[in-house]
C-alpha cells in the first residue's frame, strides 16, 4: 500500500488510501512546512488586523473631518453673529451718547428755567409801581409779572409798599 522513498533530510511517504494519494514528508520538512503554514496564517491575521485598523482609522478620520467642518461652519456663523452684535452695540452706543447730550441739554434748560434771572436789588419808594420798575430794569414795562413772581411777599401787584 505504501512506498517509502528516502531523500537527503527525510523521506517521502506516498500512500494510496481509498483512491486518495497522500504525501508525507520527512520530519524536518514537515516541521518547516508547519512553521511556514503557521507563519503564513499569523501574517494573514496580522494583515487582516491591520486592514481593520486602517478601516477604523479612516472612519475616525472621516468623522473628525466632518466635525471639523461643522465646527468651522459654526465658528463662521458665530463670527457673523459677533460682527452683527458689535454693529448693534455701536449703534446703541451712539444712541446712548445722543440721549446723554439730549438729557444734558434738558438739564441745562431746566436749570435755566429754575434759576431766576439776576435782578438788581431795589428798595421800593413812595410812588413806585411794578410797571415802572419793569420798564427801568427789564426794558419793557409789560414784563412786570416777572418781578411779581420773583417777589412772593407781594400779594397784590397793584399795592407795593415803600421799604
Amino acid at each position: 500500500m505504501g512506498e517509502r522513498v528516502m531523500g537527503r533530510k527525510g523521506f517521502l511517504l506516498v500512500s494510496v488510501l481509498g483512491g486518495m494519494l497522500l504525501l508525507g514528508l520527512g520530519c524536518a520538512h514537515q516541521q518547516a512546512w508547519r512553521d511556514t503554514a503557521e507563519t503564513t496564517t499569523s501574517l494573514q491575521h496580522s494583515v487582516q488586523s491591520l486592514a481593520q485598523g486602517v478601516t477604523e482609522v479612516e472612519a475616525v478620520t472621516v468623522t473628525l473631518q466632518n466635525r471639523l467642518s461643522q465646527t468651522a461652519m459654526a465658528m463662521e456663523k458665530e463670527t457673523q453673529r459677533w460682527a452683527s452684535l458689535q454693529g448693534q452695540m455701536e449703534r446703541l452706543q451712539q444712541e446712548l451718547e445722543g440721549e446723554q447730550r439730549r438729557i444734558q441739554a434738558l438739564r441745562t434748560a431746566y436749570e435755566a428755567a429754575r434759576t431766576p434771572p439776576h435782578y438788581p436789588l431795589h428798595v421800593v419808594t413812595k410812588g413806585d409801581t411794578l410797571w415802572d420798575l419793569s420798564g427801568r430794569y427789564l426794558g419793557d414795562p409789560r414784563r412786570w409779572p416777572e418781578i411779581w413772581k420773583q417777589n412772593r411777599y407781594i400779594t397784590n401787584p397793584d399795592l407795593i409798599y415803600p421799604g
